[in-house]
C-alpha cells in the first residue's frame, strides 16, 4: 500500500524552515519534495513515528507550525490515514 502526501513550494519552505530541529520536519525533507509524493508503507510508518516522537512528554504535534494552517491540516489527515 502506497500514502500519497502532496506538498505546495511554500510547504515546503515551511518544513525546510523548521529543519532538523523536530522529528517531523527532519522526516518530511529526507522522504518528500515538492509535488505529490508517493510513500511506501514502511516509509509512511516511520513518518508517522517521528510525527508521534515530538508528543513525548504531551508537547503538541507539529512544533513551530501553526496549528491552523493547511499544511498542518494536511500532515493530521496524511498521519490519520497510516493503517
Amino acid at each position: 500500500m502506497a500514502y500519497t502526501l502532496e506538498l505546495t513550494e511554500s510547504e515546503y519552505l515551511d518544513i525546510c524552515f523548521v529543519g532538523y530541529r523536530y522529528f517531523w520536519s527532519n522526516a518530511l525533507m529526507k522522504h518528500c519534495e515538492v509535488g505529490v509524493n508517493e510513500i511506501a508503507e514502511n516509509v509512511a510508518w516511520a513518518i508517522a513515528e517521528s510525527f508521534q516522537a515530538d508528543t513525548e512528554g504531551n508537547h503538541n504535534a507539529f512544533p513551530m507550525l501553526d496549528g491552523r494552517s493547511e499544511l498542518a491540516d494536511k500532515l493530521y489527515r496524511f498521519w490519520d490515514s497510516i493503517v
